[in-house]
């Protein structure tokens, strides 16, 4: 809760500040300013994160997808899994031990 609050504080005070800097010198256009910055930092904060997420996670599926298709190497927990469904014969084996051996 602390946290909310004062992303709302930094949210408040940085949009004062950009409509400052933009031209808005009423203090009733400043404060429209400061509360609709204050609503939507947090919105921005979690786009921000989502994005970086995303961006990530496609990272790490384009490197697995070089390592198995281009270099024909085979990560170590993808093969432990496929290992395992051959072994047991069993998907939900698989899943339920996950990557050991059971």
């Amino acid at each position: 809760m602390f946290a909310g609050i004062v992303i709302g504080v930094i949210g408040f005070i940085l949009g004062a500040l950009i409509a400052y800097l933009l031209g808005v010198r009423s203090k009733a256009g400043l404060l429209i300013a400061g509360v609709l910055g204050a609503v939507f930092a947090p919105i921005l904060i979690v786009l921000i994160t989502l994005v970086i997420f995303i961006v990530l996670i496609t990272i790490i599926l384009f490197i697995v997808f070089l390592l198995v298709i281009v270099f024909k190497i085979i990560p170590l927990p993808i093969r432990g899994a496929w290992h395992a469904l051959f072994l047991t014969g069993s998907l939900e084996k698989v899943l339920f031990c996950g990557l050991t051996y059971c």
